[in-house]
């Protein structure tokens, strides 16, 4: 090979050896779309109380890491005694009243009985008077004796016939026999069951596994509806990416994705795209942009992507809402096959 051979393979021949195999390199390798506006992200579940009363012992420590089903706060339960002595109290005196009401009802049954005998009574005794004086043989007078007899038995077995019916609609399933089913009794029930339900929700349990924040001091009243700790899930952390708009063009479910924290910075953990928020995060704001209004500037949106961790170091704890950065492969091996489509 001659000096100018030699001379031109160098200059051409190296450059193009080089640059085919920058072509395959980037042809073979991925795309890659990045965002420090990250976050972990776990599932707080406010804990409300089901009774107002004082919190009587804190069984755990601030931060601490409980079990599903462990108990984490008592209360007093000195009120809720007496709510439910007094709930069995309603519930036997309405037992009791019922069965008073049902004798009553038999009672008024053979008073009834007794009252027909005597308006029957009174009906022949009137048939009689009415001959007797038709035949001249009894004075008038005896007649609207009878007759008036007539008409108190009448009213008397009117009244007791009204409140027969009356008992029985009050005692209902009673008088079939199904005492417990009557609403008097099944609502004095319920307020004993409502009373011994908080009885035993005076002992206050994780209803999961995790971490208890914001615990209450000893003697603070518990009330409903308002939160008494915070449980922050652990065997449930995510991470929410918040990507431009721009940059979703390429983004699907099930990429793979380096994660990064800033508190550990030496350490990745492993994931991929678990879901794409349907609206942007601007969406969710209390006070939501108002584009319509004439001071208006165009601002790059974020959506919500959240990314599901799969694996990373086992020994580093990971905590809600601390930083983190992520690198999302979107067209990893994909180049070449991409450039080849769009043809």
């Amino acid at each position: 090979m001659t000096d100018m051979n030699r001379r031109r393979l160098l200059l051409i021949g190296i450059p193009l050896l080089a640059l085919l195999v920058g072509v395959a390199f980037w042809a073979s390798g991925g795309e890659r779309i990045e965002t420090e506006n990250a976050y972990l992200k776990s599932d707080l579940v406010p804990i409300y109380p089901e009774v107002d009363a004082q919190v009587n012992e804190v069984l755990v420590e601030e931060n601490a890491v409980v079990q599903a089903g462990q108990a984490v706060v008592r209360l007093d339960v000195a009120s809720l005694k007496i709510d439910l002595e007094r709930a069995e109290a309603r519930l036997a005196t309405v037992g009791e009243d019922l069965l008073a009401l049902e004798r009553q009802y038999r009672q008024r049954g053979d008073e009834l009985a007794l009252a027909d005998e005597q308006l029957r009574f009174a009906e022949r005794e009137l048939a009689r008077q009415r001959e007797l004086v038709g035949a001249k043989l009894s004075p008038a007078t005896r007649l609207e004796l009878a007759e008036h007899e007539v008409l108190q038995a009448r009213g008397r077995v009117d009244i007791l016939r009204q409140g027969i019916e009356e008992m029985r609609i009050r005692l209902g399933s009673v008088l079939q026999g199904r005492v417990s089913d009557h609403p008097l009794l099944r609502a004095a029930s319920a307020e004993r069951d409502a009373a011994s339900l908080h009885l035993a929700r005076a002992e206050i349990v994780a209803p999961l596994s995790g971490r208890v924040v914001k615990l209450p001091e000893r003697g603070a009243m518990a009330r409903r509806g308002a939160p008494l700790f915070t449980l922050v899930r652990a065997d449930d952390i995510w991470v929410e990416a918040n990507f431009k708009e721009t940059q979703l063009d390429l983004l699907r479910p099930g990429q793979p994705v380096v994660i990064r924290l800033d508190s550990y910075p030496d350490a990745e953990w492993r994931g991929h795209v678990h879901t794409i928020s349907p609206a942007s995060g601007a969406e969710f704001a209390v006070l939501p942009p108002q584009n319509a209004s004439g001071n208006w500037v165009k601002v790059v949106q974020r959506v919500p992507v959240r990314i599901a961790i799969d694996e990373g170091p086992s020994d580093l704890p990971l905590r809600a809402g601390t930083s983190a950065s992520v690198s999302v492969d979107v067209q990893s091996g994909n180049r070449l096959s991409r450039l080849l489509g769009s043809r």
